[in-house]
């Protein structure tokens, strides 16, 4: 249960830049069936031998995860705060040295969606995306989903390639209408 508000997001808003990689949010949502998603145990372990823990954050992490969230995608550190309220927690956290480097929701704005997500810019290109992903789908699967939804996809090759994520139609509705918030 999520107190406060804290998961009111601008839901219309179409088109952003990500982390200083030229990502742009696309107006499609992508559908990954849970069943056929890989175990995150060797992805985990690739981001461990370069000195990144990937994990379920854990409820003292909550400021420092938020901060670190608003101070590079503004507009997501109150869905990620909202992803505390919740036990288990629902923020998946990468931790280098202690200090988070990326991050991956799910369930704080709409049951059944992934994301917000986030690796700084400086980390990107070393699998932690790919962990933070398989990590939070496997939660989403042991929560008893068959399904997960990827809303107003960034890089749908990504998450083809790593999750078997399927474009939904661009004439279906999407989370992000704001005739359906």
């Amino acid at each position: 249960m999520c107190f406060g508000g804290c998961c009111e997001r601008l839901l219309h808003e179409r088109q952003r830049v990500e982390g200083g990689r030229g990502h742009t949010v696309s107006t499609h949502d992508m559908v990954v069936p849970l069943l056929g998603v890989p175990p995150a145990t060797e992805a985990v372990a690739r981001t461990a031998k370069h000195g990144v823990v990937v994990r379920r954050a854990q409820t003292y992490e909550r400021e420092a995860v938020v901060r670190f969230v608003r101070q590079r995608w503004p507009d997501w550190a109150d869905a990620v705060d909202c992803g505390f309220s919740y036990v288990p927690c629902r923020i998946i956290v990468a931790l280098e040295a202690g200090t988070p480097v990326g991050f991956a929701a799910y369930d704080v704005d709409y049951l059944g969606l992934f994301g917000p997500t986030g690796v700084d810019a400086d980390r990107q290109g070393r699998g932690i995306g790919a962990a933070l992903l398989l990590r939070c789908l496997n939660a989403m699967r042991e929560s008893g989903y068959l399904y997960a939804i990827i809303g107003a996809v960034g890089p749908a090759e990504f998450y083809s390639r790593v999750a078997g994520a399927m474009s939904l139609p661009s004439d279906w509705p999407s989370y992000t209408d704001p005739d359906l918030s």
